[in-house]
């Protein structure tokens, strides 16, 4: 989405609120590496991650609060930055950002890619000025973001696209009942989903894969303390296909699936590795970290 994603809900500032790090690697390096990106307290770290295996590749010092990361089709990584009302955005490997936008609207809260269109989206609080959350929808080329929003949304928690350009949404009532919302491809207005089979009574973080929404959340029970549910959704349902119980886990709040590895902060000092569909732990990434909070991964743009 470099360079075809202009300004939105603002002007871009012309000099970004972060401070680079030195990295170890050289471009080359860059161009041929999965890139794990942590957000850590107030750094970026970036790993080079194979087969489970993750080793230290470059950071970024200085960032404000980040609640969230994604990574698009193109290798690019957008930061969302709470505090400073900001999506800012990497390419792949990068120390110094391509775009860094401000948000009007927020604050931002979560993010998402198209892979289908190569949009943005990116959920927010409650904002005073609408009385509600908002979704905003950034069109590569588009001068300011679509914004999608109705007043009983109090917060918008975090999004996901499937493989056909839908995207949906975990919310809160202003009640605090959680709820999923979906915006279909090509769509103007958000449709409730009705969810059956299980109850959602908190939040750890969303991704579609394969046939599959599938959500994280907390229940508190034993050595499984954090799950993910699978959901498939048809028309205006999302029915509960499986549980997976993720091992020795403690609060998951995000997480990234790829093959069959569920990488998912949970609190902790270190960031743990689960199997997936198992949820058995087969490994924890400890060097460099502090509290990581929040992941997404980048294919190298060549690889794509």
């Amino acid at each position: 989405m470099a360079g075809s994603l202009c300004a939105c809900a603002g002007e871009a500032r012309s000099e970004p609120p972060i401070t680079p790090t030195v990295s170890s690697h050289n471009e080359r390096d860059v161009a041929v590496e999965e890139l794990l990106y942590v957000v850590d307290s107030d750094r970026l770290l970036m790993y080079a991650y194979r087969n489970g295996r993750a080793k230290p590749f470059a950071q970024i010092a200085g960032i404000e609060y980040s609640s969230d990361l994604c990574a698009d089709a193109g290798g690019n990584v957008f930061v969302v930055d709470e505090s400073g009302r900001q999506i800012v955005e990497y390419a792949h490997g990068a120390t110094s950002p391509l775009e860094t936008f401000d948000d009007k609207i927020g604050p931002p809260i979560g993010c998402a890619a198209d892979p289908v269109t190569g949009n943005l989206a990116v959920v927010n609080s409650y904002d005073g000025h609408y009385k509600s959350a908002s979704v905003l929808v950034f069109t590569p080329g588009s001068a300011l973001p679509k914004r999608y929003g109705e007043k009983r949304i109090w917060r918008l928690e975090a999004c996901a696209y499937d493989d056909k350009g839908d995207l949906f949404v975990f919310a809160l009532s202003r009640s605090e009942s959680p709820y999923l919302i979906e915006l279909p491809s090509g769509g103007s207005n958000l449709v409730d989903l009705e969810i059956k089979g299980v109850s959602l009574t908190t939040f750890g973080g969303m991704q579609w894969r394969g046939r599959y929404l599938v959500i994280g959340s907390t229940q508190y029970a034993g050595p499984y303390r954090s799950v993910l549910y699978e959901f498939a959704v048809d028309g205006k349902v999302a029915m509960h296909k499986r549980t997976i119980r993720l091992q020795h886990s403690g609060d998951v709040s995000n997480f990234v699936l790829q093959g069959d590895r569920v990488i998912a902060p949970d609190g902790d000092e270190y960031l743990p590795i689960f199997a997936y569909p198992s949820g058995a732990l087969v490994s924890v990434i400890t060097k460099g970290l502090g509290r990581p909070t929040a992941v997404t991964l980048s294919e190298p743009p060549e690889r794509l």
